[in-house]
């Protein structure tokens, strides 16, 4: 009966020998199964397939070859793939690529010769003729396209050769190297393998890894619980539930059991998601709730012209240190901006010939193939521009937006310079009209401002503030309430509260002179009083009474004459009663009355300063 020499899946018995016992061949042959499926069984279980040194493919594009490199691989039945010695083959006959394999395949060899294996003690072996060794010979095989459903099961990939011109060029990307495969339930379990030729230094995990100790990663040593670089920078468990971040020994960074996170500080406070002990700075762009919060930021400079304006046609945009070129044709210049700043693209609408072509401007913006969500649109006039009418397109994207001083801006002429700065989407929009013969429209900001213009930001267009710094270094967007710009005249003036009805003396926009007034005067009743003079009386006076009558003169005749007629004696000797002791008491009431009218200045200590309105 012939030896048996497959090796079955799975081998239960181990040979036993004892003394006096026959072998045969097949005994042997049992023997080594058993050890074989032993040492399979642990490669199978606890390694995957794939290289596991050398077996490097190379080409020789002069001699048209390719030669693998001695090595070994394993496959998946846990057997050892040898290649002792390299490996050369001609790739003459192939034609665009073909896929290097290796698979493991053994053969009989070292054949024993009739009659070379007498042995005078044993006769019966006179003249046996066989092979003495299995040869673990690997084959190599290219395939190519048409082949790939030829590839054995348990091949291992080693290298696709490319052919082009007649030369070939080697790709290693797909080589598979072998690794550890940890038993599980889960089938395949946890795998532990480098990163192959194109990260020979990368050990990869498929699964998840659980450390009960403390981890080093670039340090033998660790003080805490995930050390990296040296022994008191990285990660380290808190309290409950709580992980900080350390560097140099000091706790950086925690985050809590409900999520928190704090920097710098100790004590956060539990209403924060991130509570910061310390300046921070973001280059980048922060959302809340899915919308931008803080931005990449640069700044935008545009400037609408019109001729006759003291700054000349000039209109001109430029974002950060870039100019970008308009088309300066008359009417509205429109250029298109991503959101990063980039150019888009630019267009022209003349609004001073056909005003309706403010609709066909609002058209074009509308249109999500010309401009998107989050673009930035900078338009400025250049010659001539009209007002915008109402009733269309135009009137509900400006309104949407709230850009309203587009509808007066013709300043006492068609050449009145206008700017106008928004983000698609957003419902703010800066925007500046110059009168006739007036200044250029300019508009300075930044992305930032320009995005919360009118929509998040607290700060809205009309708000006006009091300014502490100097007239020539008012913030962008901000403008000087002198009466331009669209701004009231504050100058040299003081605020009163405005409302409207009955509940308040003044409107919005009024305004008037220092108010007039005058005083009341109500002196209260004088009583005067004499002092006693004792007793006396008082002589008349020579005129005390006068009286007219008739005299008779006998040499003039009867003539008028005036004189004291007290009935006889001499008018000198002539005396008041006496009176007693006595004083006199005297009363004056005084009638209320008023001061005239004034206005002069009544107001306290004061200090200036600039009142300012967000534009």
């Amino acid at each position: 009966m012939p030896a048996n020499y497959q090796q079955p899946e799975y081998v239960e018995r181990r040979t036993r020998y004892f003394d006096g016992q026959f072998l045969k061949d097949q005994d042997f042959i049992d023997e080594q199964k058993y050890h074989i499926d032993r040492l399979r069984r642990s490669h199978k279980l606890l390694h995957i397939k794939g290289i596991c040194e050398g077996l490097k493919v190379t080409v020789d594009n002069e001699k048209k070859t390719y030669e693998v490199i001695a090595g070994t691989a394993i496959d998946e039945q846990g057997r050892f793939i040898v290649l002792g010695e390299n490996y050369n083959a001609s790739f003459e006959a192939f034609t665009e690529y073909v896929d290097l394999y290796i698979n493991y395949n053994e053969e009989e060899s070292d054949i024993t010769q009739a009659g070379n294996d007498t042995s005078e003690d044993d006769p019966q072996n006179q003249g046996v003729k066989g092979a003495t060794r299995w040869w673990e010979k690997p084959i190599i095989k290219a395939y190519n396209t048409q082949e790939q459903n030829q590839i054995p099961p348990d091949a291992i990939y080693l290298a696709r050769l490319i052919l082009k011109d007649g030369d070939a060029t080697v790709d290693s990307t797909p080589r598979k190297y072998s690794g550890i495969h940890l038993p599980s339930s889960n089938d395949p379990g946890p795998i532990l393998q480098s990163g192959g030729d194109t990260a020979p230094s990368l050990a990869k995990l498929t699964g998840s890894l659980s450390i009960s100790e403390q981890l080093g990663v670039g340090t033998v040593s660790s003080g805490i619980d995930l050390a990296i670089g040296d022994d008191d920078t990285g990660l380290n468990q808190e309290g409950e539930n709580e992980l900080a971040i350390y560097t140099d020994n000091k706790e950086r960074l925690r985050i809590d059991a409900s999520g928190n996170l704090r920097i710098g500080t100790k004590t956060p406070d539990s209403n924060y998601k991130l509570d910061v002990d310390g300046n921070t700075n973001v280059n980048g762009t922060i959302y809340r709730g899915g919308n931008p919060l803080i931005y990449e930021n640069y700044e935008i400079y545009l400037r609408g012209s019109a001729f006759e304006s003291t700054g000349g046609n000039n209109t001109y945009l430029r974002i950060a240190n870039v100019s970008i070129p308009m088309n300066n044709g008359r009417g509205l210049n429109t250029v298109v901006l991503n959101p990063n700043g980039s150019y888009k693209s630019k267009i022209t609408h003349d609004v001073f010939s056909t005003a309706n072509n403010w609709n066909t401007w609002a058209d074009w913006i509308n249109n999500a193939s010309n401009v998107v969500d989050g673009d930035v649109v900078a338009v400025a006039s250049y010659d001539a521009i009209r007002n915008a009418p109402t009733g269309g397109s135009a009137e509900t994207l400006l309104r949407a937006i709230n850009a309203l001083r587009v509808f007066a801006a013709q300043q006492g002429n068609v050449r009145s310079p206008y700017a106008l700065l928004f983000i698609k989407g957003q419902t703010g929009a800066m925007e500046v009209s110059q009168p006739y013969k007036g200044p250029n429209a300019h508009l300075k900001t930044t992305y930032y401002e320009l995005f919360n213009y009118g929509n998040s930001s607290v700060v809205l267009r009309g708000m006006i503030i009091m300014w502490s710094g100097n007239v020539d270094h008012i913030p962008h967007g901000w403008g000087l309430c002198d009466g331009n710009n669209g701004t009231p005249d504050l100058q040299d003036r003081f605020i009163v509260g405005a409302g409207s009805g009955s509940n308040s003396s003044y409107a919005p926009d009024q305004k008037g002179e220092p108010d007039q007034h005058q005083h009341n005067i109500d002196l209260p009743p004088k009583e005067l009083n004499t002092s006693s003079a004792g007793g006396h009386n008082h002589s008349p006076n020579a005129n005390w009474y006068n009286r007219s009558f008739l005299r008779d003169v006998a040499a003039a005749g009867k003539k008028r004459a005036n004189g004291i007629d007290r009935g006889s004696g001499n008018v000198g000797d002539a005396r008041s009663s006496t009176e007693g002791n006595h004083s006199h008491s005297l009363t004056i009431d005084y009638s209320p009355i008023n001061s005239s009218l004034s206005s002069g200045h009544n107001r306290p200590k004061w200090y200036a300063l600039c009142f300012i309105m967000k534009l």
